[in-house]
């Protein structure tokens, strides 16, 4: 056993500059309120404690290293540790998964918004977030326009930008929310993804402009997107599609939920792409693909931090995973990215509306990352996966049914 320093953060205590094993073995020197200056317990990965890979550093906090989740809140004072023999638990060979033209793209995306961006302030964040995703924009297809207007709801107006195709009348409209951790992101971030997707599947987009994090805590970003969805469902009698990647993954899934309450929305379907949707962050894609190229699991912590003030809601409004009841949701597809922290989250959420009854499918396409909708015109699996974006909207926009 030997002492290293190491940095807390309520649950998580971060063992500085250092890579562990699932095996390693820590105890810890603290206090509660009777226990101080002994040796509390020693654990493994079996005893119920996380060993996450860190890095890149926490709000508010400079360190890189391996991190630990506490069975319980402690005020630590030192840390104890004895590393196994084994290999680093996240040995998952990148190399081996991710094509050169994939690897490109992260270059070039880290070359605008490199990883340490998260540890900047969120004004910071949001200025470089914005750059380079005007950096990957490619425009409008001919024949796309697009209109901004607001929609009124609580004495506040919700931006919105409405694309509509020249080619012939929309059959469908999709009500799409961006991606951006609920941080960063809004109109401009995803313009041209909107646009393509208009001219796609020739149905009417909506694309909203929700309040972010944080400034504006859960349940703002929600109450937003319900309430789009809700005026949009007013607008028109065709069928109505909801869309969003990362975060607006998560918005997507959760209007869905609550809207099987509200006899005036009906969804005709959704497609969640890489969506975030509350899964266990102690098992499965959250620690093999703990330090992914393009998001980790501590970025999805930081950014579940930034949302809700650490106050973590367990209704599924916050984390559609966290339902009860996962009966008469419309018919969904959710498309995953194989080399992302994320990406069992969309197994579990359609192996949950499969098990009720429901038309789930679920797409973890091979070798992409998180982001990867702006590798589409680069990277030919980004682009094929793009194809089936589109596929699966057409056909759920054609048939309700699916």
């Amino acid at each position: 056993m030997r002492e290293i320093s190491a940095t807390t953060c309520g649950r998580l205590v971060v063992l500085n500059n250092h890579i562990g094993s699932a095996k390693d073995q820590v105890s810890w020197v603290g206090r509660s309120s009777v226990v101080y200056g002994r040796t509390l317990a020693t654990f493994s990965t079996r005893d119920s404690l996380l060993f996450l890979p860190l890095s890149r550093s926490q709000p508010n906090s400079k360190f890189n290293g391996f991190g630990v989740i506490l069975p319980s809140p402690l005020f630590i004072n030192q840390i104890i540790y004895k590393p196994d023999k084994m290999t680093a638990s996240n040995s998952t060979d990148y190399t081996q998964l991710i094509d050169k033209q994939t690897r490109a793209f992260i270059d070039r995306t880290e070359s605008w918004y490199p990883p340490e961006t998260i540890d900047y302030p969120i004004d910071r964040q949001r200025h470089i977030y914005d750059q380079m995703c005007s950096e990957f924009n490619t425009g409008y297809p001919d024949g796309i326009s697009a209109i901004d207007g607001n929609i009124k709801h609580n004495e506040r107006d919700i931006p919105v930008r409405r694309y509509t195709s020249s080619e012939g009348v929309a059959t469908a409209v999709i009500v799409y929310f961006h991606g951006g951790g609920f941080v960063v992101g809004g109109l401009e971030s995803h313009d041209d993804i909107c646009a393509e997707l208009c001219a796609k599947t020739g149905f009417d987009l909506t694309a909203v402009d929700y309040r972010l994090a944080p400034e504006h805590l859960h349940p703002a970003a929600f109450e937003d997107a319900l309430a789009c969805v809700a005026v949009e469902a007013a607008r028109t009698k065709l069928p109505l599609l909801l869309c969003g990647d990362s975060a607006g993954g998560n918005l997507a899934a959760a209007v869905s939920h609550e809207a099987r309450n509200l006899q005036a929305i009906t969804i005709a379907g959704q497609l969640l792409i890489y969506p975030v949707l509350g899964g266990d962050i102690t098992r499965g894609s959250y620690i093999t693909h703990a330090n992914a190229p393009m998001l980790t699991t501590k970025e999805v912590l930081f950014y579940n931090n930034v949302r809700s003030k650490q106050q973590h809601s367990t209704d599924a409004s916050f984390a559609p995973l966290h339902d009860t009841d996962f009966s008469n949701l419309p018919n969904t597809v959710v498309v995953s990215a194989e080399c992302d922290p994320l990406s069992d989250d969309g197994m579990h959420y359609c192996s949950a509306i499969n098990k009720a009854g429901g038309e789930a499918t679920w797409i973890n396409e091979k070798g992409l990352v998180h982001g990867y909708l702006r590798a589409r015109h680069g990277v030919d699996r980004a682009q094929q996966s793009f194809s089936r974006m589109v596929a699966a909207l057409t056909t759920m926009g054609a048939d309700s049914t699916f």
